[in-house]
């Protein structure tokens, strides 16, 4: 089971330490970063669960760098603790006031440090409604950040990804079987959009089969696309056993309850971007999306297109 991942920003090295052992005996992972600037460079990688932040730093102030966090759609609802030798309360009320979840000072008892952070983690988790199978975000937290993304006029395309085939899989191989696919999808879409996408990109499971990301440049969509295309080409038809690997098909009772032959699973990706089509709310995405999908749906192996169309009949 992963632990929640804690983020330390302190230019402290005795109090990173002290804490940073504190906590890792408490069960978290802790990563830790000397500066404002380290610390904003680490985020878009390590993906904390929390992110514990000293205010007075020689770089810049860590109420320079909440505020970078909350601007950016991947980090802006990530936990941010003002950790800080300063009871003043013109501190608190700042930090409070400009996007802080807590304040607190570091003389504070350990056991009370650890339940505050475990109740803003949980808090924050359930807010996701993260899947449990994979730990990527849910439908709310999916809808949230293109609606942000719609309210602040970015750049953006949404990618609605669904796997081909993955019923008859499931139900010939099992559950259990099922389960290591939708893992190794996610874990495939998660390192694309992170090694070839930028820092404000987004990942969700929508549920079953069903994934969406959210690409903040649309230059960067189809290196995304193709890499998750080409990796699970390859690992697909790795799950299946020799016998239906050779054949490329396997043979299960379809949802008529009648014997069918299904072909191995492969991936479509529908995209929608706001290149040419002005995209007003998630509805009016998921339609162009459920579109797009039929039609990729039609077409043999795994296909991405993406929807550039100047406007979309019966759409708004």
């Amino acid at each position: 089971m992963s632990r929640e991942k804690i983020l330390m920003i302190d230019d402290e090295p005795d109090k990173i330490f002290i804490f940073s052992t504190i906590l890792q005996n408490k069960g978290f992972e802790v990563l830790t970063a000397a500066s404002g600037n380290e610390g904003i460079e680490l985020i878009q990688t390590a993906h904390p669960d929390l992110i514990l932040l000293d205010i007075n730093m020689p770089d810049i102030s860590g109420h320079v760098v909440r505020e970078k966090l909350k601007e950016r759609p991947f980090t802006r609802n990530v936990p941010v603790v003002m950790f800080s030798s300063s009871d003043q309360v013109t501190d608190k009320i700042r930090s409070l006031k400009t996007g802080a979840d807590d304040y607190i000072t570091k003389d504070v008892d350990h056991e009370e440090l650890v339940a505050r952070l475990e109740a803003l983690i949980r808090r924050y988790k359930d807010s996701l409604g993260a899947n449990p199978l994979t730990k990527l975000p849910g439908n709310y937290a999916i809808e949230d950040d293109i609606n942000f993304r719609i309210k602040a006029g970015f750049e953006f395309a949404v990618c609605y990804a669904d796997l081909d085939n993955f019923k008859a899989y499931n139900d010939k191989y099992g559950f259990k079987s099922g389960d290591e696919v939708i893992k190794k999808t996610a874990e495939v879409i998660t390192q694309a959009v992170s090694e070839l996408g930028t820092k404000d990109d987004f990942i969700g499971h929508v549920g079953g089969d069903d994934f969406a990301f959210v690409i903040s440049q649309r230059d960067k969509i189809d290196s995304i696309c193709k890499n998750i295309i080409d990796t699970l080409n390859e690992i697909y038809p790795e799950l299946y056993n020799e016998e239906d690997r050779k054949k490329g098909f396997i043979i299960t009772k379809n949802r008529k309850d009648e014997t069918d032959q299904f072909p191995l699973m492969s991936i479509s990706i529908a995209v929608v971007s706001n290149e040419n089509n002005k995209l007003t709310n998630v509805g009016q995405i998921a339609q162009i999306a459920s579109e797009v999908k039929k039609m990729l749906k039609s077409k043999p192996g795994s296909n991405y297109w993406i929807d550039r169309r100047s406007a979309v009949a019966g759409v708004n």
